[in-house]
């Protein structure tokens, strides 16, 4: 804080621009040097996020030819870094920055492809904690234009009650992840198999695991004792897929 006033720069700009810049301009455990240009770059990092939701809503019609797994791979690496940084490390700064690549690799993208509408309504949810008021705003667009396909996020009124983006398996993305399958234990028990990047390092693929749908059911209540990551074991010709035990 270097002699500038809050409040006059959210009521020039906004809470939710204001308040994304703090956050990304720096980690919380070091001093933030205050420059007015980083807030008009988060002004625009929201209007992409609406764009994207306008063009959703004029044009939402899945075309399964323009289909392009990596939306689906780079959606699900956002949600298990958002969830790491805002539960664990505290690094703001790293989730905003890779909202920003998602929402840069939609912005380029087909509104047609199937994964691009579940990939928007995801992004609005993990927007909702650094920009309530934005989120809020087009999670009402969303659901005033039916399109809010999840009968849980049908019945929410608001973006801030509603479910916590999962990852979600191979099934419900419509295409496999190429190239690295993934086979999670718990405890010894397979409890989910889906497919990453074969670059995935540890501690990502862990945030991975620990948010998948299934593991997290699993996973309720309970603490988990050990990690163990067993890489490159050939389970037939053309797989080396990556083992994760989990014990409880």
């Amino acid at each position: 804080y270097n002699g500038v006033d809050p409040e006059d720069v959210v009521s020039r700009f906004g809470a939710d621009a204001t308040r994304l810049a703090i956050l990304f301009a720096t980690p919380p455990d070091k001093p933030l040097e205050w420059h007015e240009n980083a807030v008009q770059g988060q002004i625009r990092f929201l209007r992409k996020v609406s764009s994207l939701v306008h063009g959703l809503i004029l044009n939402s019609e899945p075309d399964l030819a323009s289909s392009n797994q990596s939306i689906r791979i780079e959606a699900n690496k956002t949600i298990a870094s958002v969830s790491r940084h805002l539960t664990e490390t505290y690094s703001f700064n790293v989730a905003i920055s890779d909202m920003m690549k998602l929402v840069n690799l939609l912005s380029r993208s087909s509104v047609n492809d199937p994964s691009y509408k579940s990939s928007v309504i995801d992004l609005v949810k993990l927007l909702s904690p650094f920009a309530p008021f934005t989120a809020e705003h087009l999670w009402d667009l969303l659901k005033d234009s039916s399109m809010l396909s999840h009968e849980n996020d049908k019945r929410i009124q608001s973006v801030h009650d509603s479910s916590w983006p999962v990852i979600q398996s191979v099934e419900q993305s419509g295409f496999a992840l190429e190239p690295t399958t993934v086979v999670v234990q718990v405890s010894g028990k397979k409890r989910a198999s889906f497919q990453v990047d074969a670059d995935v390092d540890d501690s990502e693929l862990l945030a991975i695991v620990t948010n998948h749908e299934k593991v997290k059911h699993q996973l309720k209540g309970k603490s988990i004792k050990r990690e163990i990551i067993v890489r490159g074991k050939n389970l037939d010709a053309k797989a080396k897929p990556i083992l994760v035990n989990l014990v409880i």
